[in-house]
């Protein structure tokens, strides 16, 4: 409960599905650039296409319905499919009459084709399957198919984190159609670590029994005469993937140039299934090339679409020139007492709230929210040092601009802040003070991305033209004890793989261990360590 205010709501949840978006140049772009991953992956495995692709176009990878952070969102339902869902996020994300680019591996390749199909034939400006099925013919087929991949999903229900981990391995890439060096290839146990870091199995069944090729209809129909250009791309060492490249190719008109066709065919040497993996470069140069030719080329960079800055100005009760920075304190009692490195539990967070007022350029009221809560026995300062801190500096924000330029996170921030604190007051304070500037910063960004009507993720990363993320990885607080136990679990682990006698080789392949050691990955991804974070913000 905040004293003397009314409740706050805030909104955590979307419809849409988790996202990079990726701008290119200016703001209203003519086109964009889709990315769809395959089945078990993220838009993770297709972030060095993402990179390659970035200067022709805005670039949007997903994580399709229970992959990624997509598996975690509750307002996406476990019966919409992978269609539907990307089809309202694209809607709100890049709507018409911008054009699409549909690039889509394996699983996302048949989401890109069902995608194109329905997609309006002036939105859709180009179609890119890798390693992706049509569909299917005959009903009987359908039906065998369908079957094989329920039972397979019962079977991943089943599994727990370890035992799909081993499944991986032992069946799943194993699989003719990854050819036969998959697992050789150096970058294979990355990707694998991708995929089970923090899964669920039962995200991954769902999703296989949802987006079935059994269950898709055919598209060959469309294939054969579609409204844009299409390129499709296998490995050779695919069989079955190439078959459907060679049909593809006796329908293509192979007496017409190669630019004139309207579906365009690679198959690319020493590579399987997994083209992003084992083609990426050369994958990476085909869709370049075939988005240079289908796109219309990128308009000229522009700063973003924002003023320049916000006035902060006095708004308080009864006409008083009051200040327009305002305090209110909290204190919100924990549901169980939390015990830290050093100090008693803690059995309540106590705070300030820091409300910023201003004006926009276009005169519309703004506030941005901040907060000063440090914590006892670790921040220096104490909650009433901080509040005294923060009531001084409010006085010296009176009237201040503040710029947009700060949300480039490159040093205007601080330098803004020491200007603004260095203006005349009747009581020093002294440098600041760790909680208070986090609090100043926080309500600064907040106010900007008010002013902008954005996120202030949104913001930060129009500012430094960095790749938007809907969703990033957290740090999170591990009570005491907890990270010990998995520290140590992840010692045994690692202690009985790196041995070089048999009886511990036996060990690390035992279950009690694997579990040790997926407890651990997952602990790390939880926490951020799991993997490299994008690139930008």
């Amino acid at each position: 409960q905040v004293h003397g205010s009314s409740p706050v709501h805030v909104h955590l949840t979307s419809d849409m599905l988790a996202h990079t978006h990726a701008r290119c140049g200016a703001s209203d772009s003519e086109a964009a650039i889709v990315l769809l991953h395959g089945f078990l992956g993220d838009r993770r495995d297709v972030e060095p296409l993402r990179q390659k692709l970035g200067a022709l176009a805005d670039c949007i990878s997903l994580d399709l319905p229970g992959h990624g952070d997509s598996a975690w969102m509750p307002t996406i339902d476990a019966g919409t499919s992978a269609v539907d869902a990307a089809l309202a996020t694209l809607e709100a994300l890049c709507p018409p009459p911008a054009r699409l680019l549909l690039v889509g591996y394996s699983m996302g390749g048949r989401v890109a084709l069902q995608l194109a199909a329905r997609l309006p034939p002036p939105r859709l400006a180009g179609l890119v399957i890798l390693s992706g099925s049509p569909g299917l013919d005959d009903g009987a087929l359908r039906e065998a198919r369908l079957s094989r991949d329920v039972a397979l999903a019962a079977r991943l229900r089943a599994m727990t984190p370890p035992h799909f981990d081993e499944w991986l391995r032992r069946e799943w890439y194993r699989a003719a159609l990854w050819g036969g060096r998959l697992q050789e290839h150096p970058s294979f146990e990355r990707m694998l670590l991708r995929r089970t870091d923090g899964a669920q199995p039962r995200d991954r069944a769902a999703s296989l029994e949802r987006e079935s090729v059994g269950r898709q209809p055919s598209c060959w129909p469309w294939l054969e005469a579609p409204p844009a250009p299409v390129l499709y791309v296998a490995g050779e060492e695919d069989e079955a993937y190439c078959k459907v490249a060679t049909r593809l190719a006796e329908h293509s008109g192979v007496a017409e140039p190669v630019e004139r066709r309207l579906v365009r065919v690679a198959v690319l040497p020493a590579a399987g299934h997994a083209l992003l993996l084992e083609a990426s470069a050369p994958v990476a140069e085909i869709c370049h090339a075939f988005a240079s030719q289908v796109l219309p080329p990128p308009l000229v960079p522009a700063s973003p679409p924002l003023s320049e800055g916000v006035r902060i100005q006095a708004r308080g009760p009864e006409g008083v020139d009051a200040l327009s920075a305002r305090l209110l304190p909290f204190r919100l009692p924990l549901t169980a007492p939390l015990p830290l490195a050093r100090g008693p539990p803690v059995t309540e967070r106590a705070g300030v709230l820091l409300l910023v007022e201003g004006m926009a350029a276009d005169g519309r009221a703004v506030r941005g929210l901040g907060e000063v809560c440090p914590l006892p026995g670790f921040h220096s300062e104490s909650l009433d040092e901080a509040a005294a801190q923060l009531r001084s500096v409010a006085h010296r924000l009176q009237g201040a601009l503040l710029p947009f330029a700060v949300a480039r996170l490159d040093g205007s921030m601080s330098a803004w802040l020491a200007a603004a604190c260095d203006r005349p007051s009747k009581s020093a304070s002294g440098p600041l003070l760790p909680s208070v500037r986090c609090a100043l910063e926080m309500a600064c960004l907040h106010l900007l991305a008010q002013a902008a009507n954005t996120s202030i993720a949104q913001l930060v990363c129009c500012a430094r033209r960095a790749p938007y993320q809907s969703h990033v990885r957290i740090n999170g607080l591990l009570a005491r004890g907890e990270a010990s136990s998995l520290e140590a679990a992840a010692d045994a682990a690692r202690a009985a793989v790196d041995s070089a006698r048999p009886s511990s080789r036996a060990c690390a392949s035992g279950p009690a261990v694997k579990h040790a050691a997926a407890r651990m990955r997952t602990w790390k991804v939880k926490v951020g360590g799991g993997e490299p974070a994008f690139a930008g913000p």
